[in-house]
């Protein structure tokens, strides 16, 4: 089965009935939960199974921004680097947003001026940034909005209904 004809959980993992994908921490879901209840103080089985979606529901959220982290990564090792100008402007958008926080080292390759690594970049995050890609995305995301909204919505009627 080739990537093109995964089913979208599969792609980008933001819908996957897994709770955990290989690769991501457990701890970390567990951080999540525990300081979601924490916060919301659940009161019985009904609004704690409502408030572990709610978590599960971060959780995916989580995910698609974790996917766009890879693509950046994979737009960062593309053919068409040559093994810099692309690396370094991605890297040091990514450094930026707070994806990673590794400060960038210069391979050893002729030095090209900041003007063309960042339209380099440009060009190159231009093939992986479509308006396709971004429609998909934030398709994607207001879904995972939505879902969040309508379980914090039918836990605080559980909690008025008591």
């Amino acid at each position: 089965m080739t990537d093109n004809s995964l089913p979208s959980a599969l792609k980008h993992g933001a819908f996957s009935e897994i709770l955990i994908l290989p690769g991501e921490d457990p701890q970390e879901f567990e951080k999540l939960k525990n300081a979601l209840f924490a916060e919301y103080k659940p009161s019985g089985i009904s609004e704690e199974r409502v408030m572990m979606a709610i978590a599960r529901a971060f959780w995916q959220e989580r995910r698609l921004v974790l996917f766009q982290q890879v693509q950046h990564a994979r737009a960062r090792k593309s053919p068409g680097d040559g093994g810099y100008g692309i690396g370094q402007a991605i890297h040091e958008f990514m450094v930026k947003q707070g994806m990673i926080d590794e400060p960038y080292v210069a391979p050893a390759v002729p030095a090209t001026t900041a003007e063309e690594r960042a339209n380099k970049a440009l060009l190159e995050l231009g093939h992986l940034l479509t308006l396709d890609h971004f429609e998909k995305e934030l398709d994607v995301e207001s879904k995972l909005q939505s879902k969040i909204d309508r379980l914090f919505k039918r836990f605080f009627q559980m909690k008025a209904m008591k």
